[in-house]
């Protein structure tokens, strides 16, 4: 919850009404206090009924939503998680991460990803791209069940006959995960990214329709 407070006139109270109920009736909650002429604003995120499009035994998966920018916002200030991105030398706000959320949804392939046992947001995807926020679930499997079922969407739903996914050479975990879930390494960018001295390659990785149809036979029989 975020509190904002200052001495108001009711002109700009009012203005400030227009534009806090305008921009956040969507995804947050509101509340307004007033104390003789200071002004309390308690403005509190909040998401409408997440509908579960995959369930597994770790993880659910969901459409992304506005309201999880503030997980995202999170992540992308951490800097052991941003370390593996291209992003990692912009700082950005909540509100700059919304604004771009708001336009990866429009998408219709962005999903979040939630621990099944506590309903915890821990990561999200852009078609099979997964990138896991929290820490504590490295190299615990849940991003490999997640992939299972974004390979599901991309295929199944979505008719692709090819999916792409790409990581940093330094971003062992990842890449260790996609090699497992049956991505192969098509091409190197030598280079890609530069972090003071050092210097990453950027692995791009890709699976056929035809690969994950013969994959999905493999494990049946």
């Amino acid at each position: 919850m975020k509190i904002l407070q200052g001495l108001l006139t009711k002109e700009l109270l009012d203005l400030l009404k227009i534009c806090i109920v305008s921009e956040l009736v969507a995804t947050q909650q509101v509340s307004i206090y007033s104390f003789n002429k200071w002004i309390f604003f308690s403005v509190e995120s909040i998401c409408m009924e997440r509908y579960k499009r995959y369930i597994g035994e770790k993880v659910y998966l969901t459409a992304l939503a506005p309201c999880d920018a503030e997980a995202l916002t999170k992540w992308h200030n951490d800097p052991e998680v941003a370390q593996y991105s291209i992003d990692f030398r912009e700082m950005k706000s909540l509100l700059t991460i919304r604004d771009e959320v708001n336009e990866v949804v429009k998408s219709g392939e962005a999903f979040a990803i939630f621990d099944k046992t506590n309903d915890k947001i821990i990561g999200c995807s852009l078609g099979c791209t997964v990138m896991m926020g929290e820490k504590d679930y490295w190299y615990t499997g849940h991003d490999l069940e997640a992939l299972e079922f974004l390979k599901d969407f991309c295929f199944n739903v979505r008719n692709e006959n090819i999916v792409t996914v790409s990581a940093f050479s330094h971003d062992t975990r990842t890449l260790e995960s996609y090699t497992k879930s049956g991505f192969r390494k098509t091409c190197v960018y030598r280079q890609r990214l530069i972090r003071g001295r050092d210097k990453y390659d950027e692995i791009h990785m890709d699976m056929l329709a035809t690969e994950y149809w013969a994959s999905q036979r493999d494990s049946e029989g």
